[in-house]
């Protein structure tokens, strides 16, 4: 909300804007967050400001959570990402139209995690487990958070041949009507030399060098990527650009394959999350010890 000033008042407003710190944001790699430094607002507004001018109102959304923090007290503010997704999106907001000048948007580039359902002996065939619907609520949340899908050909005419049908079912389960619905509205890129044409709603087919592709692909989707095929997960791995490796193990020794990370090259990661099931199914969450050192965020 803009208030009116006299014209004979401008000069005092814009000398008091330049002295109002500007928050600096600073990296921490051991949080994956982004420091917010100022010196503690006044505690009573200046007569020709709005009442609202100490405090600073930042939106965080941080993977599928959305956090509100109205003021920045004790002269420091530190927004924690957490492990689930390091990604994080801040507007700062001044009641003043010079907001935007003083208070840029900050975003950092979202992670692509490689995700799927496994077996004790390493089975990767979809066929081998049966999620119950608590693993099922825990793929809806993770899908419905995520700033979008990433899947080779094969992986997704599997998905095409099988979900909108579902979403059309009205006897379907509703968990998977759910999951069905979500997975429709969310964002699906696709890696394939062969196929162009996609009448898939809201799917979008990845071109020109797929590192290049990829890499500009997690520059705009700070809510990072969910991948989920493993041949093309197998290649992104070779060009370092997976970030985390979400394994959610299933106590069934299927004794077939396809079988997870045969051939991949060697790569040293380290554990960030871990998550028990009421049936045994256990979800681990790993990630590459140089995305610690490279947060890459930008202003």
């Amino acid at each position: 909300m803009h208030r009116s000033c006299p014209l004979d008042a401008k000069p005092e407003i814009l000398f008091t804007l330049f002295l109002v710190p500007i928050p600096i944001p600073i990296p921490d790699p051991r949080y994956h967050a982004v420091t917010l430094t100022t010196p503690a607002p006044p505690t009573t507004p200046f007569p020709f400001f709005p009442p609202t001018f100490p405090c600073f109102s930042i939106d965080v959304d941080v993977g599928s959570r959305l956090l509100n923090l109205p003021k920045v007290r004790d002269g420091k503010q530190q927004i924690e990402a957490g492990t689930r997704h390091p990604s994080v999106n801040c507007q700062h907001r001044h009641p003043f139209y010079y907001a935007d000048f003083f208070f840029p948007r900050i975003r950092s580039m979202g992670l692509l995690t490689f995700a799927t359902n496994v077996t004790l002996d390493g089975c990767c065939d979809h066929r081998a487990v049966a999620p119950d619907n608590e693993v099922f609520r825990y793929w809806t949340r993770l899908m419905h958070g995520a700033g979008g899908m990433l899947w080779g050909r094969k992986v997704y005419e599997l998905m095409e041949d099988y979900w909108p049908a579902v979403a059309r079912d009205p006897k379907a389960p509703r968990l998977q009507r759910e999951w069905a619905h979500k997975l429709d509205a969310q964002v699906k890129y696709v890696v394939s030399a062969k196929r162009r044409d996609f009448t898939w709603s809201n799917t979008r087919r990845v071109t020109g060098p797929l590192a290049a592709a990829v890499a500009a692909l997690k520059r705009r989707t700070p809510r990072g990527l969910l991948a989920g095929s493993p041949t093309l997960s197998k290649e992104l791995h070779r060009l370092g650009l997976v970030d985390e490796y979400l394994l959610v193990v299933h106590p069934v020794v299927a004794g077939h394959g396809p079988y997870l990370f045969l051939d991949w090259r060697a790569s040293r990661l380290r554990l960030v999350e871990t998550k028990r099931f009421e049936s045994g199914v256990v979800a681990l969450r790993y990630r590459r010890a140089s995305v610690d050192r490279a947060s890459g965020m930008t202003v």
